[in-house]
C-alpha cells in the first residue's frame, strides 16, 4: 500500500504482477511475483524491495523535486577523510564519484540501499574500485531530516 504520493495524495494497492498509474500517469508502479518494486515519478526510477519501499519512495520524491542547481550538503567525519587518503587511486575516484553523487541525489547505478540490524537508519553506496565488479566497499552514510547527509564510514571488506 503506498499513500500520501504526489502533493494530491493517493492511495494504492498493488499486488503480485501487478501494474498501476497514479496521479494521472505521473507515478507508474509495478510488483514482481518476488517482491521486487518498480517506481517511476518525475522521469527517476528505483527498484527496491518491498521492505525498503518506504524510505525509496521517499528518497525517489525528493529526487524528482530536486533542481539540477539543488546541491545536499554532506557532512564527512575525519575518521572517513584519513580513510579516503589511504585508498587506492582506483578506489579513491570511486569514493570521489560516491560522494558527488549524494551531493547531486543521483545514485543511480551506485546501488543505494538501505541497512539493517544495528545500522537501521543507515544506508550504503558501493564504492567502485574496491573489488571485483561493482566492488566490495561501501560508503555508510545517513540522511538527516534537514537534508543533509552525514557520512559515517567507509567499509572496504562489506562486513557490516
Amino acid at each position: 500500500i503506498l499513500g500520501g504520493l504526489g502533493a494530491e495524495g493517493g492511495l494504492a494497492v498493488v499486488t503480485d504482477g501487478a501494474s498501476i498509474a497514479l496521479l494521472d500517469g505521473a507515478i507508474a508502479v509495478s510488483l514482481t511475483t518476488t517482491g521486487t518494486v518498480t517506481i517511476t515519478y518525475g522521469g527517476k526510477t528505483i527498484v527496491s524491495s518491498a521492505k525498503g519501499l518506504y524510505d525509496d519512495v521517499n528518497s525517489l520524491i525528493k529526487l524528482s523535486n530536486n533542481t539540477n542547481d539543488s546541491v545536499n550538503k554532506i557532512n564527512i567525519s575525519r575518521n572517513v577523510e584519513r580513510q579516503a587518503k589511504k585508498l587506492s587511486p582506483e578506489a579513491k575516484r570511486g569514493y570521489d564519484k560516491a560522494i558527488e553523487a549524494l551531493k547531486n541525489g543521483d545514485t543511480r547505478g551506485l546501488n543505494e540501499h538501505l541497512l539493517t540490524g544495528n545500522r537501521k537508519g543507515q544506508r550504503a553506496l558501493d564504492i567502485k574500485g574496491t573489488g571485483n565488479g561493482r566492488g566490495a566497499g561501501r560508503l555508510i552514510f545517513e540522511k538527516c531530516e534537514d537534508g543533509s547527509i552525514n557520512v559515517i564510514e567507509i567499509l572496504l571488506n562489506h562486513n557490516y
